[in-house]
């Protein structure tokens, strides 16, 4: 294989891209991220006795997640930053978007569907159910969500209700 085409497409995708996906690379990175998803905000702990790992599994695990740019881990303070009993896992940015755009990929929004305030009956409208969040219901796609700031306690979101 020819190394300086494969360097000129992969310059042609973002290296965080690459990255979020290479993190990614295990069932059980993905049930950690699904879990963070749906729970917004773990400890821990509670991703250990969620998922019956020993500490050492688990902890590779968000540590591939954290340096992928997937998950954040937090602290209240500087000081308890590196005590895990003290700390908690959650989305970052990037973790929301890549959910945002993975969704909107397998199930696009539908073309020329009626408004979310339509007055159509609900037979006409796509209403899709997203995994994350069985009770919210998503007309053709995801919502767009606004960006939540990353300090305080400001928490991501799984796509909202839409034309329901």
């Amino acid at each position: 294989m020819d190394q300086e085409v494969v360097e000129s497409y992969l310059n042609k995708i973002p290296v965080q891209a690459r990255e979020l996906v290479q993190n990614l690379n295990t069932n059980e990175k993905w049930a950690v991220y699904a879990a963070l998803l749906q729970n917004e905000r773990m400890s821990f702990s509670e991703l250990r006795d969620l998922f019956d790992m020993n500490p050492s599994q688990i902890d590779r695990i968000l540590k591939s997640l954290v340096a992928g740019g997937i998950i954040y881990k937090r602290a209240k303070s500087l000081k308890d930053a590196d005590d895990n009993a003290r700390s908690y896992y959650e989305l970052s940015m990037l973790g929301q978007h890549f959910y945002n755009a993975m969704f909107d990929l397998v199930i696009p929004q539908k073309r020329n569907a009626p408004p979310a305030y339509s007055t159509r009956s609900p037979e006409h409208r796509q209403v899709v159910t997203s995994p994350m969040n069985p009770a919210s219901h998503v007309l053709g796609g995801s919502k767009p969500v606004k960006s939540p700031t990353i300090r305080g306690k400001a928490k991501p979101k799984v796509p909202t209700a839409v034309g329901v």
